[in-house]
């Protein structure tokens, strides 16, 4: 996506302020709207009703089926996504915050499927999604590759506790948070 400065000039990509640091900085709330269609274009009249008030859309990659059907686990071809993708910055000028959630992190999307997943998020750069969610579960060597190929895309680090075992207070957590810094600059546990 292109951005356009009001006197018509397009600005360098470090001059770009993301919206949910600008937000941040300015004691807004960010509005984040998951979108779990498994088809966007079935949403495509009313994406714009849907997105009123939002800043930035959230594409489950992990909930993306051209057939329709989820089973426990769930895959989409990474030509599906970039087709998905497509339509989504076709409809919308919103940011994309492009996730794949992991069956573990209360997802779809395999936990052994590594390589499939670090192809799904080289698209999302490769599309310009202005967000990239990265389990910080996700290999080292896979965190390490996405963020050294990241461009302009922000990374979002985040890590989810199913289990309701890890207290707030914990030093499990404490080190979930440290790790998750390390790389993503903003945390979502």
């Amino acid at each position: 996506m292109i951005h356009k400065l009001s006197n018509g000039t397009t600005p360098s990509p470090d001059s770009l302020v993301d919206v949910i640091s600008r937000n941040y900085s300015n004691e807004k709330t960010t509005f984040i709207i998951p979108l779990t269609f498994p088809d966007v274009s079935v949403a495509a009249d009313r994406l714009t009703h849907v997105g009123y008030g939002g800043d930035v859309w959230e594409l489950r990659v992990d909930l993306l089926s051209p057939e329709n059907v989820l089973g426990r686990t769930n895959m989409p071809s990474t030509a599906y996504v970039k087709q998905q993708l497509d339509t989504l910055q076709r409809l919308s000028d919103l940011p994309i915050l492009f996730t794949i959630r992991t069956a573990s992190q209360g997802g779809k999307f395999p936990d052994d499927a590594h390589q499939e997943a670090l192809k799904l998020m080289f698209l999302a750069i490769e599309a310009e999604c202005s967000y990239i969610d990265v389990e910080i579960e996700w290999p080292t060597s896979m965190i390490n590759e996405i963020v050294k190929n990241k461009a302009n895309s922000r990374i979002i680090a985040s890590f989810h506790d199913w289990t309701g075992n890890i207290r707030w207070t914990s030093q499990t957590l404490k080190d979930k948070y440290a790790e998750a810094d390390r790389f993503g600059g903003i945390s979502s546990l």
